[in-house]
């Protein structure tokens, strides 16, 4: 995993601070924006959300690690299905992963918030970007404890964004 403190971090949906998913702490959340009056959420926004991470030189890597949050009883949030996309100039994304489903390994809400998933490619990608959209999550919000960049796999090539686009 790497977490360097130099990338820059956004999601225009945000109750709490972006850069709170990829500080290296699982105790500190991002979490998609809604608005409470008298102690309960009368709106929020609805799917899909973007996370874009952005890199300060192009970066190799092999796919991306979600943490959901496991500091409350609330299964709210968790990622359900996500797209991957990247980008050579921060600004023009291109699909490298589209609709992954993450398995949890455990069917309760307790082992569900708790559980690490990857989406793993199947080559490593040089880019300066990479924004996550999650298409669909649990009771239509998103909450990331960290949502991890993975290393470049050794035995594996590393493609730029416009050759994983063409291929």
């Amino acid at each position: 995993e790497m977490i360097p403190s130099d990338w820059k971090v956004s999601a225009p949906s945000a109750q709490t601070k972006p850069e709170l998913a990829i500080d290296g702490k699982l105790n500190t959340f991002w979490h998609s924006a809604y608005k409470v009056e008298g102690g309960k959420v009368v709106s929020h926004d609805m799917n899909p959300f973007d996370f874009i991470i952005t890199f300060p030189e192009e970066t190799e890597f092999s796919g991306i690690r979600y943490y959901p949050r496991d500091e409350s009883q609330s299964s709210a949030g968790i990622f359900k299905i996500v797209s991957l996309y990247v980008s050579d100039d921060g600004e023009n994304f291109y699909p490298a992963v589209e609709d992954f489903t993450f398995s949890y390994g455990g069917l309760t809400t307790k082992d569900q918030r708790r559980t690490p998933c990857e989406m793993v490619m199947s080559t490593n990608i040089k880019a300066k970007a990479v924004k996550l959209v999650i298409v669909d999550s649990m009771s239509n919000y998103a909450v990331a404890s960290e949502i991890r960049v993975l290393k470049p796999v050794l035995y594996k090539q590393t493609v730029g964004v416009s050759e994983y686009r063409d291929n």
